[in-house]
């Protein structure tokens, strides 16, 4: 019985209260960690409860066997030793039960750290210069590790940045193309010189089967990297400055309506020049080269064609009008009811940007009247919509540098007289030293449960948190705004 006694009070000695206690702080902060993450947060603590247990199981090991007595602790011995062993049973089934719900289904951050593992490739980046290698040295260099299929298409976007000696200091992108077994694979590169010299390629293979629209091709980026002189469209000054680092930006085919801002042609030789002014819409894929973070410079936007001349591509596309002779094209329309509408029609173009007026339907659209011959107050640009929330509020937007950025602009008198909307500042980081306002774009409003709702995206520079955009409310008409969250 006194033996009996003494193993008991050995093992309940060995599993006391603390060791209880910090084997339950360990196994909560584990499971945090596999569900949340949070290494620099959690790690420490559960090194420091690991090595406390540890440090105490080797020295009950080495210790002297304590002797036992008829105490009330030693009564106690076999019932605590019972329950401090189903509770560590316990607590180590919950939470090898809670890192194994984290590891599957993208249940938690360990979910995720397991697909970088599997999915995540490492891949040297030894061709680095675009003048030296284009396109086509990025993807040699993917190639060679990750066996890329044979043609590829742009899922999302192709955004690269790179200095003025042409060495490439990011790149983020989303492709995808057929391999030889006839399945999707993806392909998200991301790429950040400051960070890591070598390029992150996630690959996987797709669960959907994609199609691959020819509007969406890699091929005429490629194309493109070899036919213009970047480092020649670099060198030059972009509004009487220079610039160090740029950013080349495709997303495939692109539809620019009559925005001829920016514009430039060219064909597999040459660059063929910029149009002034077109009647009908332009479209083409388009390679958008513009000095990076500055949002005031207009991209120079490279628009391919298989035409030999500019003259050829216009005749093609669009007929050619001198301002005077335009008649009004309606760039945006809004009705507020079966029979008030409105519209921005164009009574001027100049160099790419145009002028608006506002008109006026109360019959349903069979007559209009000149409301305001400048609603947005003698600027130019591009029209972004026009809306009313009743007879006296309404507003209006304007793009400006080839859509970079956009101005709203507000009503109360019915479309008499417009202001320009000032919203709250969003500030996000765009280095250790520097912040700024990414959210420039603003949607038209609408009113929804007693107040007004705005969106503001990105303007077509925006590459902040993978082009979120901001909601804003007023509850006063437009009078003032609050930022509600990102979305």
């Amino acid at each position: 019985m006194e033996n009996d006694q003494h193993k008991y009070y050995s093992r309940a000695l060995l599993l006391n209260p603390v060791v209880i206690i910090l084997y339950a702080v360990a196994c909560y902060y584990i499971a945090g960690l596999a569900e949340y993450g949070g290494i620099s947060r959690r790690v420490p603590i559960i090194l420091f409860t690991m090595g406390v247990l540890i440090i105490w199981f080797l020295w009950s090991f080495f210790r002297t066997t304590p002797k036992t007595s008829k105490s009330t602790l030693n009564k106690l011995a076999k019932p605590w030793y019972h329950f401090a062993l189903v509770a560590v049973i316990s607590m180590t089934s919950i939470t090898v039960y809670d890192v194994y719900q984290s590891s599957i289904n993208y249940q938690g951050k360990l979910s995720w750290v397991i697909q970088d593992l599997i999915h995540n490739r490492k891949v040297t980046f030894e061709k680095n210069n675009i003048y030296e290698y284009g396109i086509e040295g990025l993807l040699q260099d993917i190639d060679e590790q990750l066996s890329l299929p044979e043609n590829l298409y742009v899922s999302d976007e192709f955004s690269l940045s790179f200095n003025e000696e042409g060495v490439i200091t990011s790149i983020y992108s989303s492709l995808y193309g057929e391999n030889d077994e006839g399945e999707t694979e993806t392909f998200s590169i991301t790429y950040d010189a400051d960070d890591d010299e070598r390029i992150t390629v996630r690959a996987d293979v797709a669960e959907y089967a994609s199609s691959s629209p020819e509007e969406m091709s890699l091929e005429p980026l490629i194309h493109a990297m070899g036919t213009l002189p970047l480092r020649d469209i670099v060198s030059d000054e972009w509004y009487g400055e220079t610039f160090d680092v740029f950013n080349i930006y495709y997303i495939g085919e692109r539809d620019w309506g009559h925005d001829t801002d920016g514009l430039i042609y060219f064909n597999d030789e040459e660059i063929l020049g910029s149009p002034e002014m077109t009647y009908n819409e332009m479209s083409g894929y388009t390679v958008s080269i513009y000095p990076e973070h500055i949002s005031y410079v207009v991209p120079k936007r490279y628009v391919y064609t298989d035409e030999e001349n500019l003259d050829a591509v216009l005749d093609a596309q669009s007929d050619l009008l001198p301002p005077d002779e335009l008649p009004f094209e309606v760039a945006e329309e809004y009705y507020l009811n079966e029979d008030i509408g409105y519209q921005l029609v164009v009574l001027d173009a100049a160099l790419g940007s145009r002028y608006y007026g506002l008109t006026k339907t109360t019959d349903g659209g069979t007559y209009w009247e000149m409301l305001n011959a400048s609603p947005f107050n003698n600027s130019s640009g591009g029209a972004t919509g026009v809306t009313f929330i009743n007879e006296d509020l309404g507003f209006a937007g304007l793009s400006h540098s080839g859509g970079i950025y956009a101005d709203l602009y507000k009503t109360t008198d019915g479309g008499e007289n417009f202001e320009i909307v000032k919203l709250p500042d969003v500030m996000v980081p765009l280095s250790s030293t520097k912040d700024y306002n990414p959210f420039d774009f603003p949607e038209m409003p609408y009113e929804e449960g007693g107040k007004l709702v705005l969106y503001v995206n990105q303007g077509a520079d925006g590459d902040y948190n993978r082009g979120v955009r901001a909601i804003y409310h007023s509850y006063d008409h437009g009078e003032t705004w609050e930022f509600i969250e990102e979305e």
